[in-house]
Order: C-alpha cells, then sequence, then structure tokens
C-alpha cells in the first residue's frame, strides 16, 4: 500500500492549484488598473497641495522682487497677502509677468518650485472671468492632468476684496 495515492488527495491537490492559479491570475490582472488609479489620485493630491502652498504661504522672503533680478533666489512663491484667504494683487502681478510672454526656461522654474514633477498650470480669473494671471499647463500628450479649482479673495485694500477663482492644473 506504499506509494499509492487516494482519489480524494488528488483531486483536494487539482482544487488547491486550480483556486490558486485563478486568485493569482485575478490579481495579475487588476495591477495595471489599480497603479493607474494611484497615479491619478496623486496628482490630485499634489494639484490640492500647490493650491494650498499658493493660497495660504507667502513664499520665500520678497519673491515678487527676486523674481526679475534673480529668480534662481526663489524656492517657492505663496500668493497670500499675509491673511487667510486673501491674494496679494502685486503677488498676482509678479506672476503672470513672470508667465508672459512665455519663456521655457521661467516655466522650468515655476515647476520646480512648486511640484517635484510633471506639469504645472495656473490661472486666476476674476468675477467678472478676466484673467489675471496666465500660466498655461505644459502640453503633453497622453498624459493625465487634473485641475483643482479654489476660490479666494483678491485684497483690494482699501477697497472691499474681490473673490477670485484660482485653477491650478497638474499633469504628472
Amino acid at each position: 500500500m506504499k506509494g499509492m495515492l487516494d482519489i480524494e488527495f488528488i483531486l483536494a491537490i487539482a482544487i488547491f492549484i486550480g483556486t490558486a492559479s485563478f486568485i493569482l491570475l485575478t490579481i495579475n490582472s487588476r495591477i495595471p488598473f489599480l497603479e493607474e488609479e494611484s497615479d491619478f489620485n496623486n496628482i490630485i493630491a499634489e494639484s490640492y497641495r500647490i493650491s494650498d502652498m499658493l493660497i495660504y504661504g507667502s513664499g520665500t522672503r520678497n519673491w515678487e522682487i527676486l523674481l526679475a533680478s534673480n529668480p534662481e533666489a526663489v524656492e517657492t512663491i505663496g500668493l497670500s497677502s499675509g491673511k487667510r484667504f486673501y491674494l496679494s494683487e502685486e503677488k498676482l502681478s509678479t506672476l503672470d509677468s513672470f508667465c508672459n510672454p512665455p519663456v521655457a526656461a521661467n516655466f522650468v522654474k515655476l515647476t520646480s518650485m512648486l511640484t517635484s514633477g510633471g506639469g504645472v498650470g495656473i490661472q486666476v480669473t476674476d468675477q467678472s472671468g478676466n484673467v489675471l494671471v496666465f500660466c498655461p499647463p505644459p502640453a503633453i500628450a497622453g498624459v493625465s492632468e487634473y485641475t483643482a479649482r479654489r476660490v479666494a479673495l483678491l485684497d483690494k485694500s482699501p477697497l472691499a476684496p474681490e473673490l477670485i477663482t484660482l485653477d491650478i492644473t497638474v499633469a504628472g
């Protein structure tokens, strides 16, 4: 009787191998989808991180002055006027003049100040639809992108503040 296998044992091994193969093939077929979804979620998080940094941060000290003379000295930018949810009109106009006319080196510097990879675009509009800042995102074909839309106030003191929309587009 030594060396003989029961039919139950052979069936049990066959069922185990079939089940394990099914599970492995199912997991393997879903990995690319999950990885793609994870990358897109990272792009969404990055766009909101950048918008928070611009709305609540003031950036490198006097970056709006340094940007024209020595852009390499500017590590980060921020659009806050110092009050929560209020953006500085001077900082917005400096950022717009940095992006227009479009210069490739300026877009590389802007991207390096805001994100670790991919590309970033910024558009600020007022309630009338007038564009205050336009820094277009790089045109990269076949790449996922997400635009985070935030609302803030434009500090026009001593006048009343104006409601503006900040769109941050991240491609990655």
